[in-house]
């Protein structure tokens, strides 16, 4: 299940601490609903949160400016949202696949890109390409937080196929065993939501 709620953010570090403090506010919220009480929050050794005397239920939560989500399952589960961000060539060639590659710069646009290896320009600069990439970064984003390796994961590491469908957005994944939802709100946030399968297990 998922729960989120926007925030007028400041631009401060004050912003930080109200995320956090609805990032819980969420979480508790949700436990509440589904599960009935509330449980204490601790850290694994490698720093991922869980819920203390609940090993059958996982969340996580994720927050951007103005936006926070908290997600509540029975399975691993990860997170992410983020406002759609500005595409940064050089960070699409250092955690991009060939075909993420193509699909947030377009087949034709590739081509050239690909003979701009030492190209300094930093700013991809338009719209189109900046939600493209932002879909690419939370669906990564997400599937890591549901893995629990934060730094230890390069991102180059699984490549995700995307494609409109009658029904929504299809995605694919070069890893098996997790499942996809991409969802836009308000028209500026990107949450992409990574969950075990159930049949993973």
């Amino acid at each position: 299940m998922l729960y989120f709620m926007e925030y007028e953010p400041t631009g401060k570090m004050e912003d930080r601490k109200t995320e956090h403090m609805l990032g819980r506010k969420l979480l508790a919220y949700g436990l509440k609903e589904e599960y009935g009480e509330d449980y204490k929050v601790e850290k694994t050794e490698g720093g991922k949160p869980y819920l203390l005397g609940a090993s059958d239920i996982y969340f996580n939560i994720s927050h951007t400016k103005g936006m926070v989500v908290c997600a509540v399952s029975e399975r691993e589960i990860g997170v992410d949202v983020e406002y759609v961000r500005e595409a940064k060539e050089s960070l699409i060639r250092r955690i991009c696949s060939k075909e993420e590659k193509e699909y947030i710069w377009g087949k034709e646009d590739m081509l050239k890109k690909v003979e701009l290896e030492k190209d300094e320009t930093e700013n991809v600069g338009l719209n189109d390409i900046d939600l493209r990439f932002t879909r690419i970064w939370t669906l990564k984003e997400s599937y890591v937080k549901a893995i629990g390796k934060g730094l230890a994961f390069s991102m180059k590491e699984i490549s995700f196929s995307l494609k409109e469908g009658e029904k929504g957005m299809i995605i694919g994944s070069s890893i098996e065993g997790w499942k996809y939802h991409q969802f836009m709100l308000r028209g500026k946030y990107v949450l992409s939501v990574c969950e075990e399968n159930e049949w993973k297990k």
